[in-house]
Order: structure tokens, then sequence, then C-alpha cells
């Protein structure tokens, strides 16, 4: 059963009481009325609360509606009110409502009482549902607003403007403080309802280029109607920061949209993945230089007997009793001296710094070229044996690291084998299937080149395995490991996008496979071109060691050009400028006394821009290299030792453009 309205009449006429309860049950309401007639009754009344509507009389004889009405309001309660009089004036009715009654009635004429009530309640109710909304409202606001300045993300609000422009409409403390922190004082108010590349020019101070890189994410955020995510050092006047700024466009895009802009400051982490990287990169220099002296008396070994070969070899064909025979002596000289010059070149690829450039390489070329070195250094009575995929084991991959991880997985299966076994070095192509094996995560399905390599030593226990890519962890003893060449291997492989897999049982041996997402091999290179003969070009020859210049200064004659030789840089430079049309080419090496080749080719290019340089290079220098090839245009470089037929490629190349 419904409950009854609760009603409170201030009046001092129980006559009167009587006859507005009959009026509005004659109205069809169930009504429980009480009468007040002094302040402190009504005050009384107010306090215990629970009424449905007020209906005071205008005049009392100690108190009047209108004082009932200010002492309602006072509180609060939103109870609607009624004035009802016998005293006939429209001034009163207007002076009434002006007060914030909810309506005025005649005492004679109560025809409207019950109107005037149902319409006071529903408005009351409607007024107190509006309020409970906006108060609700008010705390979402609170609340955002406190998440918003309270993130540690930097968050700005554009608006469209009435020209399409961009205008800025919001911006959190954060922000303000990145900002403090490089030298820029900035209010969020100040940005609000500016035009943004006017914010972003003279409130933050941005750089044209910073800017422009803003309104281009903002032009490609609304047209994707997605969001847009970039990274960009923002430099300003007091110092800079690494931000990561994701543009979020609301409503899909197109007109009327809105953009969130979320920043992250990741100055920090990205200033630790740099000395991660330069602490990876000395951890690989030092287990390099690890590896090379576990190699050293193999390679000293191979070494030796390479020299023995050229000594011996070049003393046979001064003896020769004819020509016959010296040339054949001499052919076999050169057959032992490139071995020489391809174990240098292997053995300096581990030794020196090696530049992290990715490119196709294929993994079984570099198994082929590290056999003669695991031949030479491992222990006799371990067998090698070696299975490569036919075609499509090429990764990208930077080619000095994945020679590093391919000998440190050998060298560390040799080691585990100090009484011999077999070694087994196996490349093949394999599809891994969807869903990934777990401990190959986080690999795609797809291709993948595998190297595996497995030995019959001793074998990991559990505890070992666990720990056994931890950087200075190691089983053996003081002095002989530095523990770096697992963790080397798994961090090369990490990086290069791959996975590695262990599988061990104390003495029955280990198997590491590794890996590594395939690239397409690409098409099968061009037969080579047999290079042109000299027609007489005069090339500049400059190399401090006299019996190299003189060599190369007769090996030009054998190939068509003519030349000027000079062991010293300066005096080369000298004779260039006294006239730099005479030459067609400059053969210089890079490392001399003085003046450095690099240092002389750029002299050089001053005279004539165009002008071909051949830098011949024992021991490359990577910044040396990228200067070079920055200031000289027509440029290459061309490896030391050379033979007759790579010269004249090299020159062929340099002059081509001359004839």
């Amino acid at each position: 059963m419904k409950s009854p309205l609760r009603v409170l009449l201030v009046e001092d006429n129980p006559d009167d009481e009587v006859l507005v309860a009959r009026e509005l049950r004659r109205g069809g309401l169930s009504v429980a009325t009480e009468r007040v007639e002094t302040r402190s009754a009504y005050a009384a009344a107010l306090g215990r609360g629970g009424w449905d509507v007020i209906i005071a009389d205008y005049a009392l004889p100690a108190f009047s509606g209108l004082e009932a009405l200010e002492l309602l309001q006072a509180r609060g309660d939103g109870v609607p009110f009624l004035l009802v009089s016998g005293t006939v004036g429209e001034q009163i009715a207007v002076e009434s409502l002006h007060a914030g009654a909810d309506d005025y009635l005649l005492k004679q004429n109560l025809i409207r009482l019950v109107p005037a009530v149902t319409r006071a309640i529903r408005e009351a109710t409607e007024r107190r549902r509006r309020r409970a909304a906006e108060r609700a409202l008010e705390e979402n606001r609170a609340r955002l607003s406190l998440i918003h300045d309270s993130v540690s993300d930097l968050l700005l609000l554009l608006v469209p403007g009435a020209q399409g422009e961009w205008r800025y409409a919001s911006a959190n403390r954060a922000l303000v403080r990145t900002l403090a922190g490089c030298g820029v004082e900035v209010a969020p108010d100040q940005l609000v309802g500016r035009e943004a590349g006017d914010v972003e020019a003279n409130l933050f101070r941005f750089d044209a280029a910073t800017a422009e890189w803003f309104a281009g994410l903002r032009a490609r955020a609304l047209a994707a109607g997605a969001p847009v995510a970039a990274e960009r050092e923002i430099r300003l006047p007091g110092g800079a920061f690494v931000g990561e700024f994701t543009f979020i466009p609301t409503g899909g895009g197109g007109a009327g949209a809105h953009l969130l802009i979320d920043g992250r400051d990741v100055t920090a982490q990205r200033r630790a993945e740099e000395r991660d990287a330069r602490a990876r990169d000395q951890m690989i220099r030092s287990q390099r230089l690890e590896a090379l002296g576990t190699l050293a008396g193999g390679i000293a070994h191979d070494f030796n007997n390479l020299l023995a070969g050229i000594f011996g070899f070049a003393e046979l064909a001064q003896t020769a009793d004819d020509l016959g025979a010296a040339r054949e002596h001499c052919a076999q000289l050169v057959r032992v001296a490139a071995r020489a010059r391809e174990l240098v070149g292997q053995v300096l690829a581990f030794a020196r710094p090696q530049p992290d450039g990715r490119e196709p390489v294929s993994l079984c070329a570099v198994v082929r070229e590290l056999l003669p070195l695991m031949r030479a250094s491992f222990s006799k009575g371990i067998a090698i044996e070696v299975r490569l995929a036919e075609a499509g084991a090429m990764v990208s991959a930077d080619g000095g690291q994945l020679h590093q991880a391919v000998l440190n997985l050998c060298t560390n299966a040799a080691q585990a084998m100090p009484r011999g076994g077999r070694l087994s070095v196996w490349v093949e192509v394999v599809h891994l299937a969807d869903p990934v094996p777990a401990d190959l995560c986080p690999l795609s399905p797809g291709p993948h080149a595998k190297l595996t390599v497995s030995d019959t030593g001793t074998g990991m226990t559990q505890d070992t395995l666990r720990r056994a890519f931890e950087p200075f962890f190691t089983t053996k003893p003081v002095g002989q490991g530095t523990g770096l060449g697992l963790s080397v291997v798994h961090g090369i492989v990490r990086a290069h996008h791959g996975a590695i897999r262990v599988n061990t049982e104390p003495g029955a041996g280990t198997t590491f496979e590794v890996y590594l997402p395939v690239v397409p091999s690409g098409a099968t290179p061009p037969e080579p071109v047999a290079a042109a003969p000299g027609r007489g070009e005069r090339v500049l020859v400059v190399d401090d060691d006299p019996a190299l210049a003189d060599m190369t200064a007769q090996m030009l004659v054998h190939l068509g050009y003519a030349s000027s030789t000079f062991t010293d840089p300066i005096e080369a430079g000298a004779a260039f400028a006294a006239d730099p049309a005479a030459f067609a080419a400059v053969l210089t090496d890079d490392r001399m006394p003085g003046r450095s080749g690099v240092e002389l080719a750029r002299g050089l290019v001053e005279y004539r821009p165009d002008l071909p340089v051949v830098l011949t290079v024992a021991a490359p220098d990577r910044d040396a290299l990228a200067t070079f090839r920055r200031a000289v245009r027509a440029g290459s470089v061309l490896p030391k030792p050379f033979t007759r037929d790579q010269l004249a490629e090299a020159l062929d190349r340099a002059v081509r453009r001359e004839r």
C-alpha cells in the first residue's frame, strides 16, 4: 500500500488544516498532516524531516510564511513549499514566487491545490534527481581531474577550432613538470584555447623541426582514424628529454574529432638501454679476446705452417734451374699466401669491434668459414661432423656477431670433451607451426634457419643449465674462463630476434639449437666480368712502405696504366696540386705517418670533387671509413693484401667513368 503524503501545515487556524486536508483527499491524495504555528515548532518539525510538501499561511500572528520559507531554504532540503493566504494581491504572489515558493494559492479558491501540490512534488523530485546527477558529475570530474594530474604520462587534449585548426584544451601536471625540468615554465591555463602551432612554438618552445613533427603526427592520426605512435628527443632551452608520444583521435577521425596526446618520458629507459648496449658490446669484446686466447695455439701452429710454405716456395723459386719450375713455385707461393690472408681475415673478424650492420648472411657460409679455425684449434681427438642445408639458410644478421655466436657454441662444445669426442654442426631450414612451442617464444610461425651444435661431452646438470647463460658463470677452474661465452651467444641470438634451446644430460652430451628468422636469398649474383685493361691512364700511388709502393707500380704497368709513386703523402699531395688533371685516379694506403690516406683524399677532392680514389685498407677502421665515404664522392675501398686481378677490377671501376 502506498504511504500517505506527509504534509506539514504552517497554520494558526485548525479549521484551515481540516479544509486543506479535505481538499487534498478529494483530489485523490492520501495524506497525513501535521500543523505547527510557531517558529520553534516549525523548526522542530523540519529537524525531524521526511516531509513531502509544506503548505504555509502567508501571515501568522507571530510568524510569517516567508520566514518559514527562509528557514527551509537555509536547510537546503529541497522540500516543495506552497504559500496560501486569504489576502488578495498580485504583488504578494509575485513576492512569494520571487522568494522561492513553488506556488501561491488563495484560501478562498483551493481548486488549484491538488494540481499545485502534485506539480510541486514532481518538480522537486526532478530537482533532487538533477542535483544528484550534477553532484555525481562533479565527483566524476574531480576524480578524472585527480587522475589527469596524478598520472606520470604527459597528457594533452586538442580540439578542432572554428577554422579547422587545432587548439589545446588541457594539459596535465606531468607535462608541466617535464617542461619545467628542461627550462620551460608553462601554466596549464595558459594554453587553453590557443592554436596548436602557437602553443608549441611560443609556450613549449619547440624548435621548427619538432613542431613540424608534432603537426605531422596530428595529421597522420586524424587521417588514419587510429592511434599513431612515435618517439623523439625533444630539445628545449634548458635541457632535453626523450618522449614516446601516442596521438589518439576520438570518434574514428574525420571532422569534429578530438585528439588526445599521451606522452611518456622514456629518457631514463633509453639511457639504460644505451648503457646495456655498451655493456653488451664490452662483454662481446672481452669474450672475443678470450676466444682468441683459446684459439691462439692452433692459429699460431696453422700460421707458422703457412709461413713455412711461403719461405720454402720463395727460396725454391729463387734457386730454380728453369723459368717453368720457378713459375710453378711462385704459383704455389700465391696459393699459400692466399690461405694466410684468409686466416688473418678470420682472426681480425673476431679481434676488432664489429659494426652493428644487418644484412643477409648465409648461416652455412659462416660455418664453412669457421671450419679451418676450429680444426686448427680444437683437440685432434675431436671429430667434427658438418651437415649444411643446400639453400635457404639466409638470415638478417651482423656477420661478425653471427661468427662470434657460432664460434662460442663450438668452442664451448669442444671444451666439454677434454678426452675427445664428436662435435656435430648442422644447419637446416625448418618451418615452425602455429602455435610456436613455448620455449621458442617470441618466434613467429614460419621458416627459420636452425643451427644445431651437439657434443658427446660431459653434459650439464639441471642446476648448471639454469645458470648457463648468466654472465660470468663458469664451471671451469679459476683462471680458465670468464664465463662470458654462452651469455654472449644468448645476447646475440636475442638481438637478432631468434631463440635458443638446450638439451643436455650429465654424461650424455649437450645440444644447442639456435633458431633465426630466414630472409629471401634473393637473385643469383651476376657472373663476374673481367676488368678492362688500362689505356695508359696515370694513377697516383701513395704507400709509406717502399716495397708495397714499388710492387703496386709494377702491377699497374702490367695492367696497362702509368703510375706516379710516392711514399710521402705530403709530397704526393703537392704533386697532385701542381697538375690535378694529369691523374685519372688515386690509389692510397689508409694508414701512413704524417697524413692518413683519408686526410690525403679529402685534400685532393678539393681540387677535383669527382676524383676517383681507391683506399687500400689492411685493418679497417669503421669511423675512418665512414669519414672517407662521406668526403669522397667517387671513393672505393680495396682490402689488403690484394691480387693483381683485384687491383685491376678496382681501377677499372674507378676510371670507367673517365673513359
